[in-house]
């Protein structure tokens, strides 16, 4: 089970049972962390070090796993629940996200992105953004 805090992504968790690994955005990137059931949390790794992370978001249908960034930090996007990143930056006029939501379709998900200055960009197609 994944649980993730952020404060414009939303706290979220998913999966079945307690939450097992945890993944929090904050100013110095993106802090991980893991536990057996009942035990307390203990770190694991830190990704994005350099980056302020404001927002992430965990997308079920697709397992891919988002983080919005403030400044210069951009869109970023995970395979593999938050160990390795990559930039999805592709189409967006400003890398200074503010957050992150996702809509469930019946047949798709749709995915929305707030940056600053103001744009809003939707997506309906995995994480390229319009």
């Amino acid at each position: 089970m994944l649980a993730l805090l952020s404060c414009n992504g939303g706290t979220v968790t998913t999966g079945d049972g307690p939450a097992t690994r945890l993944l929090a955005a904050t100013l110095h990137g993106v802090y991980l962390f893991e536990r057996n059931p009942g035990e307390p949390w203990r770190p694991t790794g830190r990704k994005l070090i350099d980056h302020h992370i404001s927002a992430l978001l965990f997308e079920p249908r697709s397992g891919l796993l988002f983080a919005g960034g403030h400044y210069d930090a951009g869109l970023w996007v995970s395979s593999d629940l938050g160990e390795n990143w990559a930039p999805c930056n592709e189409g967006l006029e400003s890398r200074h996200n503010y957050t992150l939501a996702a809509h469930e379709r019946p047949d798709r998900t749709v995915l929305w992105l707030g940056t600053e200055p103001p744009m809003l960009y939707k997506s309906t197609r995995g994480f390229l953004l319009q």
